[in-house]
């Protein structure tokens, strides 16, 4: 209907702006009593039919948290004191809630990292844990092939499977190690790999597999 006020936010230009941070109310009936240092933005109203402007700044607390503005399109129009005051409560209360809505999807955030963060926390205990147990069990290995090893003949057929299979008990060992590292169970230790010795190591444990 002719002039009912259009509702719009729109960035304030820098005479605008100047004045929504002085707390002011911007309230022009007609667009052309704009001052002369607001060409700009006369010109720029003028150029999309504006007749007549309300720019209220928001306040929450001591700061200016929005601006919310009404334009008339078809006709001028003049807002009353009462008026300006129902529209800046609820332009207020608005941004309140639009605050409020902020705080709490942040807050739900913070518990969603929260709780991520505990199901790691989970899974690297779980994780400390079967590691603890899988030690033990190479620790076990480990001991019967050493003697083994030294005990066997060199040409004797089992003495390669005996190292082989030491050879991959150490290997879950230092995977162990990882496990636990990762659990924060033991000090991270960093050494530098030797990738062609770690290759040439499992070579023979990957061609029995694949055959």
């Amino acid at each position: 209907a002719p002039g009912v006020p259009a509702f719009t936010v729109r960035s304030p230009r820098p005479w605008a702006e100047a004045k929504f941070a002085a707390g002011e109310v911007l309230h022009f009936a007609r667009v052309e009593d704009l001052p002369a240092e607001a060409r700009v933005e006369r010109r720029s109203l003028k150029r999309r039919g504006v007749k007549s402007l309300l720019g209220i700044p928001l306040r929450t607390g001591d700061e200016i948290t929005g601006i919310i503005g009404f334009e008339a399109m078809r006709e001028t129009r003049h807002w009353s004191e009462a008026d300006v005051t129902l529209l800046r409560l609820v332009g207020e209360i608005l941004c309140s809630a639009i605050q409020r809505l902020g705080a709490q999807a942040a807050l739900r955030e913070s518990e969603q990292k929260l709780a991520q963060a505990q199901k790691l926390e989970a899974v690297g205990r779980l994780a400390g844990g079967i590691a603890h147990d899988f030690n033990n069990l190479l620790t076990v290995i480990l001991g019967f092939s050493r003697p083994l090893l030294r005990e066997l003949p060199e040409g004797d057929p089992a003495r390669d499977d005996v190292a082989e299979i030491h050879s991959a008990a150490e290997r879950a060992a230092a995977l162990t190690r990882q496990l636990l590292t990762f659990s924060r169970r033991q000090p991270v230790e960093q050494a530098p790999v030797d990738l062609n010795a770690l290759v040439q190591e499992v070579g023979p444990l990957l061609a029995r597999l694949l055959d």
